[in-house]
């Protein structure tokens, strides 16, 4: 077993810049960042107290409640937001209803997944439309049910179709190429997810009964097949009645699987047979768990999968229920506030953004209002190293954000 702790330094107080949205509806205030080095000679020592042990070839990661970065008066790193695609104001070419995939080429260009339009939008890295293509349907070219898109590089784009009982093949330039049924690889319905190399996709399902998800890889060469499937739980596996059956987060890069959880701060890695590689902790209270209450599911927060940068380091959005400690003071709560006919939102949400190193080790956060109401949900990392999020209300939108790396 071999056990590492290391030391960080963290950088003097200089001022942090923000970016102001006036082209939104919501004048939105967004933080912007990048990891801080070592080597600033005004930096402050800062030592990590976390461990990384390597057991049976899988890498353990615990990480304290503290970061590499101390000062809690400042963010230890910032997104910059670059570029919007799909405006409320823009021509209707550019409008966007309801985005369930995002994929990103090697040059910048933009490919959104348009469930409510069944249609593929390609935007240019200036937000410019080149092409919409698709119609609703079950044939050729047509799309019923999408969710879920990937950029399998020169081999095109990848999308989920039929509610996830077919995966469908298009070129860059929008023209249908494939069809491959889910059932003839030995699979229900799946997703997809992403790519860990050219011919190996990740497709995901749901728990069903059980919360968390079905991991599928295909080798998508000349012919198709499944490589591997295998389960990871993400919620209360010791509390059936407190389970939902609902998915949790799966993102892909850097040849890793990556999985986020709903109650802990339980990181994990695999590769393309579903080994674990890597685990990554961080010693935060558990969430409570998600349940069902007169007809309505509640999810009081989630880590989500970390996603992965070029240079190693990782992202790791996460959000929280305020003040709601457990799942029957929760319901007190709401019984409470309906006899006196409070009216006032609850619970409320907030949202963050922990930044990791490369070695997986916890540098620090910046927070957020809501469920990622600044930035929007974070949907992938591009091959430019850009962070893509997308945006459901008031209006469909992916924004591409920047993390900076201060010097």
């Amino acid at each position: 077993m071999d056990s590492t702790t290391s030391s960080r330094s963290s950088r003097c107080d200089v001022p942090v810049p923000t970016v102001d949205f006036p082209s939104l509806s919501r004048r939105a205030t967004v933080l912007v960042g990048g990891l801080l080095l070592a080597a600033f000679a005004c930096a402050r020592p800062a030592e990590w107290q976390g461990s990384i042990t390597t057991r049976d070839g899988v890498t353990y990661v615990d990480n304290p409640a503290e970061g590499l970065w101390q000062d809690a008066g400042r963010p230890p790193f910032r997104l910059e937001l670059e570029q919007t695609f799909g405006v409320e104001d823009e021509p209707e070419e550019k409008l966007l209803g309801f985005i369930t995939g995002v994929a990103v080429d090697e040059r910048g260009n933009v490919y959104v997944l348009d469930r409510r339009f069944n249609e593929i939008i390609a935007f240019a890295p200036d937000g410019e439309v080149i092409w919409r293509r698709g119609r609703a349907g079950e044939g050729p070219g047509e799309l019923q049910g999408a969710n879920g898109m990937a950029w399998g590089g020169r081999r095109g784009l990848y999308v989920s179709n039929l509610n996830g009982a077919r995966i469908d093949t298009f070129d860059l330039d929008g023209n249908f190429v494939s069809s491959h049924s889910l059932a003839d690889l030995g699979m229900s319905t799946a997703y997809v997810a992403g790519f860990l190399e050219p011919d190996t996709l990740v497709v995901w399902s749901w728990g069903r009964d059980r919360d968390g998800v079905t991991i599928g890889t295909l080798e998508v060469g000349d012919t198709w097949r499944l490589k591997a499937e295998f389960f990871v739980a993400g919620g209360s596996d010791d509390d059936p009645a407190l389970m939902d059956g609902t998915n949790i987060d799966v993102q892909t890069g850097g040849g890793r699987i990556r999985t986020g959880h709903r109650l802990r701060y339980l990181l994990r890695e695999f590769d393309d047979r579903g080994n674990v590689a890597r685990v990554i902790g961080r010693d935060v209270p558990d969430l409570v768990p998600t349940l069902s209450y007169r007809g309505t599911g509640w999810n009081f927060g989630e880590f989500k999968a970390p996603l992965a940068f070029p240079d190693g380091s990782l992202l790791v959005p996460r959000f929280r229920a305020r003040g709601v400690e457990s799942a029957e003071q929760f319901i007190a709560e709401l019984e409470r506030r309906a006899t006196e006919g409070i009216r006032e939102e609850f619970p409320v949400y907030e949202a963050a953004f922990d930044l990791l190193d490369d070695r997986g080790r916890y540098i620090g956060s910046i927070e957020e209002p809501g469920s990622f109401e600044e930035t929007a949900l974070p949907a992938l990392v591009g091959p430019d190293g850009r962070l893509y999020t997308r945006v459901f209300e008031p209006f469909a939108q992916v924004r591409r954000y920047r993390l900076d790396v201060e010097r």
